[in-house]
């Protein structure tokens, strides 16, 4: 670097030479010994060292940057506080996250983009999870742990696909025409059990009834469908599906009362005071059958959710705006917490107690719908 002498000036370095100061078997064109020349040429070889250097590792030919498949986050800690084996999954664009709140651990799992713009059926099972389109696209089977792969042709057919039962069963559509034939089915697509047939493939809902079979709204009236059997519930319209639990609104003289129906024995009481309209089949009864959530239309169409007391009829209004109406509520099967996906896919945790709303985990990518694993 050269020294600095006594007054603070920088003195020139030393100049260091080795060996004879010019080649004896090579003298170089007077040209190119001029200093000048000879630093336009040297930066003419660096451009090119460049040039060449971008051309081999750039365009066409760089490497794919690897990427894992499947990627476990351990938080450290337990979520929520549960101490309870069950699972709670979550699917979104590209993606599906297993969630395991008693030992702090998530597996986030890459799925491929599904080529579909309508509804998307989501079921869990023992050791693994099922992502079903309506339309005739490509689903998808995530077994726990490994990469995503495409449904085996058993199940990747085109319809509906909702929980069986027992575990590792689903109800999977294979029938098109003047009527819907759901067939009972292992996560292989194996058949183990009868069909049911559904009504006219237009004009209805069905969703899970919460004990392994299947609701559906056929106007203004609602059925339990099952093997042999399908059973006329009641007329109105259905708000909210639990294992212990259904809820229905049913209207006369422009007043309209909310039903609570025992889907074990079919006893049915009727709540007190009035019933506000609820956006569809969509909510979600607690483990206890006392709490509903109930999805309802707010502000320019936005879809918010009531906690509805089922004993009292007292009803209140979370802050809440969700993303959609399909499987965007699920409880934990102790009751202790609501669990949501909002409006821009973040997935939050409700205390029904106080309806105090918290992010789950800030790490989690957006998401669309949810599904819980019991423990085993």
């Amino acid at each position: 670097m050269g020294d600095v002498d006594g007054q603070g000036r920088r003195e020139d370095p030393d100049e260091l030479r080795f060996g004879p100061s010019r080649s004896a078997g090579i003298r170089l064109p007077g040209w190119l010994r001029d200093r000048r020349v000879a630093v336009v040429v040297a930066l003419v070889l660096v451009a090119a060292a460049v040039a060449i250097a971008v051309a081999a590792g750039g365009h066409g030919h760089r490497r794919p940057v690897a990427r894992r498949p499947v990627t476990e986050i351990v938080a450290g800690r337990r979520l929520l506080g549960v101490r309870a084996g069950w699972d709670l999954f979550a699917t979104g664009p590209g993606v599906l996250v297993r969630i395991q709140p008693a030992a702090g651990l998530m597996t986030r799992t890459e799925v491929p983009a599904l080529r579909s713009s309508g509804p998307v059926y989501f079921v869990v099972g023992p050791h693994q999870a099922i992502i079903r389109p309506l339309d005739f696209v490509p689903g998808y089977l995530v077994l726990d742990g490994r990469p995503a792969r495409v449904l085996p042709p058993a199940l990747g057919r085109a319809g509906q696909a909702f929980p069986g039962p027992r575990p590792g069963q689903l109800w999977v559509e294979t029938g098109f025409g003047a009527n819907l034939v759901m067939w009972l089915v292992d996560v292989t697509g194996r058949r183990v059990g009868a069909s049911l047939t559904l009504p006219r493939p237009w004009g209805y809902i069905a969703v899970a009834d919460g004990r392994g079979y299947l609701l559906v709204q056929d106007g203004g009236t609602i059925y339990d469908f099952r093997p042999a059997r399908r059973w006329r519930v009641s007329s109105g319209t259905l708000d909210a599906v639990g294992p212990s639990a259904w809820l229905i609104t049913r209207c006369s003289r422009a007043r309209c009362r909310y039903t609570v129906i025992d889907p074990a024995d079919g006893d049915r009481r009727m709540l007190p005071g009035r019933a506000a309209r609820t956006a569809g089949p969509f909510g979600v009864i607690s483990p206890t059958g006392r709490i509903a959530a109930v999805v309802r239309y707010g502000p320019r169409h936005s879809l918010t959710v009531h906690l509805l007391n089922l004993v009292t009829g007292v009803d209140r209004r979370l802050s809440v705006i969700i993303s959609g109406a399909t499987s965007t509520l699920a409880w934990t099967p102790d009751g202790r917490w609501l669990l949501a996906v909002t409006a821009n896919g973040t997935l939050i945790a409700i205390d029904p107690r106080t309806g105090r709303a918290d992010r789950l985990d800030a790490a989690l990518p957006a998401v669309s719908q949810l599904a819980i694993r019991a423990a085993s």
